[in-house]
């Protein structure tokens, strides 16, 4: 009996050992092959000493824009003039129309899908009540590609803007202007069941459409924008409407860029917006609806396919077509 029991002791102790021994080796095979893939991993990326991924040449000055992540979920179709889902501050609401938006607590921008590079160009905006009959004060009118979404439509030297009233002052005063945060007294005030209009009217020639570089910083994609000298657009304007009613010349001579149809709510605003053909208040200038941007960049592009197709040049950079054939705090 005490021979047996020393055997089963013996036995259960080389099953231990036997046991400890299979799970060491599992354990030093899951390592081997961990270090394998890291080993993998490692050839796929740069080190100090070897060649950069691209050949990025940035210049002196420049400053990045964050380029928003494009997936199904924000795609929109390229034949229809819409508020745009990425170019758009966070805090903006869009509504299902996509022409529709509201917004919450601070100054916030959301500009339209389609920008306008020459030519004379129309839309209108409708100012909504208030959410749950809060207040709210808007901005309106035009940006470029380097807008501030979350800033005033005029915060800086890439928007302009008509502000529905001067600062703290009752609603029957003037309205007013900005551009590069400086606010001039402007046109009448406006609010709650008005319709402004705004027209654009680029000078001779086309906008300085720049190719831009993008760029991958630790998985964001950047637009690098040149700090430069910008060149006017002489003889252009831009002017506003309330109601049909021309308020007067806002700016002259903007800078040669890209525009774009855009707003910025403060607090509870809301607007719509209305790219025509149909207006409420028919400008009676010699502008086009912002509408058609779209079938004019659907041909541009179908133009633009074959030659894409037969040459192995850089892809230009994208850009709106030339259409001048045809006529922070509240």
């Amino acid at each position: 009996m005490a021979d047996s029991g020393k055997e089963s002791k013996e036995t259960s102790v080389k099953e231990t050992g036997k046991e400890k021994d299979t799970s060491a080796s599992t354990t030093k095979r899951k390592r081997g092959a961990a270090a394998k893939k890291e080993k993998e991993r490692e050839k796929d990326r740069p080190t100090p000493s070897a060649p950069p991924m691209q050949d990025i040449k940035l210049p002196d000055k420049y400053r990045l824009l964050p380029v928003p992540k494009a997936d199904a979920a924000n795609a929109q179709p390229d034949d229809i003039v819409q508020l745009s889902r990425t170019a758009k501050a966070a805090q903006i609401t869009l509504q299902d129309d996509m022409l529709t938006a509201s917004g919450c607590k601070g100054y916030r921008m959301v500009r339209a899908t389609h920008g306008v590079a020459s030519g004379s160009w129309y839309f209108e905006v409708k100012v909504n009540t208030p959410q749950n009959g809060e207040d709210g004060h808007t901005r309106l009118g035009w940006c470029t590609e380097m807008g501030e979404l979350q800033a005033p439509v005029g915060y800086d030297q890439n928007s302009y803007s008509y502000r529905d009233r001067i600062a703290n002052a009752a609603t029957d005063t003037p309205g007013c202007r900005f551009h590069d945060s400086t606010g001039v007294e402007y046109g009448g005030s406006y609010g709650p069941g008005d319709v402004i209009g705004c027209w654009l009217k680029m000078g001779p020639g086309t906008a300085s459409v720049r190719s831009r570089q993008r760029i991958n910083i630790k998985g964001v994609e950047y637009i690098v924008e040149e700090e430069r000298e910008r060149t006017p657009s002489v003889g252009s304007h831009i002017a506003f409407f309330k109601n049909g009613e021309p308020q007067g010349t806002a700016f002259e001579d903007v800078w040669a860029e890209v525009y774009y149809p855009a707003a910025s709510l403060f607090k509870a605003a809301a607007v719509t917006f209305n790219f025509g053909p149909t207006f409420a208040f028919p400008p009676g200038c010699d502008a086009r609806p912002v509408c058609e941007l779209a079938s004019l960049a659907a041909a541009a592009a179908a133009t633009a396919a074959p030659a894409a197709a037969a040459t192995t040049a850089p892809e230009p950079a994208a850009g709106p077509v030339d259409a001048t054939a045809e006529p922070m705090e509240g």
